[in-house]
């Protein structure tokens, strides 16, 4: 009887050593694992930290590019403390970053000039430039906008889809008064100084629509055929050639996070809200959630799959620039945008 608790002990004990030592090393494990060093990812963005750039917050906040080993980095956009704009293509070239956000049009004006900036996918695909207004000025269609106060916002790609909105629609530029938006706020539409004003459904026409006592009117502009990508997510030739997998893994993560975001719209605004509502404009930071809504058809139109180009958008948008003279000659499309790593990412 002895002998046989004896074995019974020993056996325990034997056990006990092995489960501590199985533990012991699972630990060791683990801690390798959150030891393993994550490759650094900078991404410049276009503009202030707002809901358009949703597919980052969301990949980083669900812990997908930490899945693909990634520690990525969003800088805000905008103007820096001296006033400069920040601009994402300089801060891509110049390796500051690896990736940025920047409007298609501005890439294939980079190309003209021979910077090898190319962009890999399209945050939002179908453009969110719109001409917004009050009922009472009974703007419903482009015609309509004859001899009205338009403020308009010049210098920017916006303007370019203005002016080939009007283009398109037979409107001469001398039939509408414009007023030069300086102070890129909407009061002066709310207070009737102005009868339209130009800027995007996800943002100005939302604040007109939470602030006006009656009916808001949109022209939504790629509605009438004026449509471009405003913000494409890019990098340089350098990297694509010499660090595919980088890119592929960074676009994977970066998709999910924008595939997160259209499946939880009202969580994915109140993200931006937790992470940037202090830097915000009280106007902007209440409107997240409108303006997650007003997203969605942008991230994700019916028949596309989030983040993907189309050779069409692009080729007008050369066309655009060209009949402006913001390009004097065509640059090579196919080398300004490349669809390989969506492709190999939806198959």
């Amino acid at each position: 009887m002895l002998r046989r608790s004896f074995v019974i002990l020993l056996i325990g004990v034997l056990f006990s050593s092995l489960l501590l030592s199985a533990c012991g090393e699972k630990k060791e494990e683990e801690k390798k694992s959150e030891s393993k060093e994550k490759t650094p990812i900078g991404v410049q963005l276009s503009w202030i930290d707002t809901i358009e750039f949703i597919d980052f917050y969301a990949a980083d906040a669900q812990g997908y590019y930490d899945e693909a080993g990634l520690d990525v980095t969003t800088h805000r956009g905008g103007f820096d403390e001296q006033g400069h704009y920040i601009d994402p293509i300089t801060r891509v070239l110049n390796g500051e970053v690896q990736f940025g956000v920047k409007a298609a049009a501005d890439i294939l004006a980079a190309r003209a000039e021979g910077k090898p900036v190319v962009a890999i996918a399209s945050i939002y695909q179908r453009s969110p430039a719109s001409i917004v207004s009050l009922g009472e000025s009974n703007i419903t269609q482009p015609a309509d906008l004859k001899g009205k106060r338009v403020m308009v916002e010049f210098g920017t790609n916006l303007t370019a889809l203005y002016f080939a909105f009007l283009a398109a629609e037979g409107i001469e530029r001398s039939d509408i008064v414009e007023v030069v938006n300086e102070g890129h706020v909407v009061d002066p539409l709310l207070n009737g100084e102005v009868d339209a004003y130009l800027g995007f459904i996800t943002n100005e026409s939302l604040q007109v629509k939470h602030r006006a006592q009656g009916e808001v009117n949109d022209l939504f502009l790629s509605d009438y055929g004026v449509d471009t990508y405003v913000n494409t997510i890019f990098t340089t030739e350098d990297m694509i050639k010499n660090q595919p997998d980088l890119v592929e893994a960074f676009l994977r993560a970066t998709l999910r996070g924008a595939e997160w975001a259209v499946a939880n719209p009202d969580q994915a605004a109140e993200l931006v809200v937790q992470r940037f509502g202090d830097q915000l404009p009280e106007t902007v930071k209440e409107l997240q959630k409108e303006a997650m809504q007003a997203s969605l058809p942008l991230l994700n139109p019916a028949g596309s799959k989030i983040g993907m180009m189309q050779p069409e958008v692009w080729e007008f948008t050369q066309q655009m620039l060209l009949d402006q003279g913001t390009l004097s000659e065509p640059v090579e499309i196919e080398k300004a945008y490349t669809l390989e790593f969506l492709n190999k990412i939806y198959q």
